[in-house]
């Protein structure tokens, strides 16, 4: 299990954006309550003893919790995996090294924009340069230590951040973060707000067009390893079709929804939700449905397991099923190849709605399938093949495939094209030809990923 918490509902910080905005800083704010030290121990005790693998601070502004260095030791002796998304403006180096000291897992900090203009636009002036000096700082800290404490720049799309996306990935790669974690802008917290939307908002075609030119920077930097996406298993294979690459997506989120199972959301007031968008405008809009029932719990009060069970996470976990069956899921979700592994957030999209990331993806396939069944596929001369085995002799790697996999490879290397490919797999599995279609190429083109072929 994952633990999101809220250690702090302080910031010194006024993001635009911020998810939290109607919680902690809006004029009418109710969740602006501290918790005693006292209490924010027995919630880590009562953390430990559910055996959750990892707590992820979030706040507010995490490092300005006071006692945060004391809490990250108690809970990381305990083998909790700890980490914290910060803005980077307290990340000293020596504050650096007592997180490390202390037993830190891992760093996340914000940067929405590759120049000082784009990013101050959303997070305020002098920001880029205070996340700038407090990324430079806790890597000195790190090497110092010779510690392996990854950190990672969590960038948020936004128009501003859009306009300068080009020196996203040369940026991290000058500031030697291990990772560049990517996502979108959610639709709740200050980013609901009209006015905040017209100034840093953004249309489908360009967040997915500014996803694309990220993947071909990093591909062509020879970084993709380090590029992680906020996306939909069909952006990635179309991304492997179009680039021959393969990339990692969905941050720390599964595909589908887990809240109040494997995660769960702990505010700054100790209420515990099942996610943070649960306890926002989105949960607010499905309670007055009667969705589910919401309830002010608090695991200063109740173990995690009687919240687990509770009416609150019972209901919610309800509607989450029902809204699973495929009759409920948004309309982009039929017919995709991903359907049975994927769900978009079931507060966010409506029965019947699109997913604009999966609705542009889709338009984009067809042009691009088109194009490739045309094509046939050609193993490169150092491809050695066999009846579940495809070997790359020039590094000796060795690619194992199962019985289906075996007929590919030969259809594959009788240089057949691959829309007759598709139709011999359509007919003799009597499967749709979508899925023979996607199925086929999304084969042929992990092995173009893994350089052992190419469409010609």
């Amino acid at each position: 299990m994952i633990i999101f918490w809220d250690i702090t509902h302080a910031c010194n910080f006024r993001c635009k954006h911020c998810y939290n905005h109607s919680l902690y800083f809006s004029t009418d704010a109710l969740r602006r309550v501290s918790l005693a030290e006292q209490e924010v121990f027995a919630i880590a005790e009562n953390i430990i003893r559910s055996r959750a693998q990892r707590v992820h601070f979030l706040g507010g502004e995490p490092l300005l919790y006071k006692p945060l260095l004391k809490l990250v030791r108690y809970l990381s002796n305990e083998g909790v995996v700890v980490s914290v998304n910060t803005n980077g403006s307290l990340l000293t180096p020596e504050y650096s090294k007592q997180l490390i000291g202390a037993g830190i897992g891992g760093i996340t900090v914000s940067l929405d924009g590759a120049t000082p203009e784009s990013n101050d636009l959303v997070r305020g002036m002098g920001a880029f340069w205070q996340a700038i000096s407090g990324i430079e700082a806790f890597i000195a800290a790190r090497n110092s230590l010779s510690a392996a404490v990854p950190i990672a720049i969590g960038f948020t799309l936004t128009r501003p951040g859009i306009e300068t996306i080009d020196g996203l990935v040369p940026l991290a790669i000058s500031l030697g973060v291990d990772q560049l974690n990517v996502q979108y802008l959610s639709d709740f917290g200050g980013a609901g707000q009209a006015e905040v939307k017209r100034l840093i908002g953004y249309t489908t075609d360009e967040a997915m067009h500014a996803l694309e030119s990220l993947v071909d920077q990093a591909r062509n930097l020879g970084v993709l390893d380090k590029l992680i996406l906020d996306t939909r298993p069909l952006f990635s294979y179309y991304i492997k079709l179009k680039y021959g690459v393969i990339i990692t997506n969905d941050l720390q989120a599964p595909p589908v929804c887990e809240g109040g199972v494997s995660q769960i959301n702990i505010r700054a007031d100790g209420t515990v939700h099942p996610c943070s968008p649960a306890d926002d405008l989105w949960g607010g809009s499905a309670i007055s449905r009667g969705a589910f029932t919401k309830q002010g719990l608090r695991l200063t009060e109740k173990q995690i397991h009687e919240i687990q069970s509770s009416e609150y996470f019972t209901s919610f976990r309800a509607f989450v099923e029902q809204r699973e069956q495929l009759q409920s899921r948004p309309s982009t979700c039929k017919g995709c190849p991903y359907k049975d592994n994927c769900m978009p957030c079931p507060l966010d999209i409506k029965p019947g709605e699109e997913v604009e990331e999966c609705r542009w993806v889709k338009e984009q396939l067809f042009i691009i399938e088109s194009k490739i069944l045309k094509k046939k596929f050609t193993f490169n001369k150092y491809t050695l093949l066999s009846n579940d085995q495809v070997v790359d002799t020039r590094s000796h790697a060795e690619y194992s495939v199962n019985e289906t996999g075996s007929e590919l490879l030969v259809l594959l290397e009788r240089g057949l094209r691959l829309r007759d490919i598709v139709n011999i797999v359509h007919e003799k599995y009597a499967i749709p030809f979508s899925q023979a279609k996607h199925d086929v190429l999304d084969f042929a083109s992990g092995l173009v990923a893994s350089g052992l072929g190419s469409f010609n």
